[in-house]
């Protein structure tokens, strides 16, 4: 069995505030068990916060990738139909001429109604 000299420094090795006078050499040694107990528990509780905020990182990379695919998505080149014509804010835009949303006064609703007439193609 360790001495309680040793198991004092032992003690305030791993917390410098205990308080350690008038204990036991038992009492020093269930501390100094405590004590590596709590260690280890602090070690995994900070293991696991760093996993979580990993995950959360991997998360909100994610979210930004499927937002970005949307955009693109969105933004994939769509052009006036084959023998069509559209007057829009650019002008008049003839077949193969790219067009977006932006180019109408209507906007998205005018651009989605072009697209289900057949004018606007991808």
């Amino acid at each position: 069995m360790a001495s309680n000299k040793e198991l004092i420094a032992n003690i305030l090795a791993i917390s410098p505030s205990a308080v350690t006078e008038g204990l036991t050499n038992a009492q020093l040694s269930e501390m100094v068990k405590g004590l590596k107990g709590s260690d280890a528990a602090a070690a995994q509780a900070d293991e696991d916060a760093a996993a979580q905020a990993l995950a959360d990182a991997a998360a909100a990379q994610a979210d930004e990738d499927a937002a970005a695919q949307a955009l693109a998505d969105a933004e994939k080149p769509y052009t006036v139909a084959k023998g069509k014509a559209i007057t829009s804010k650019r002008g008049i835009l003839s077949d193969g001429d790219e067009v977006r949303a932006s180019d109408f006064a209507g906007g998205g609703e005018a651009f989605a109604a072009l697209c289900k007439k057949g004018h606007i193609v991808r």
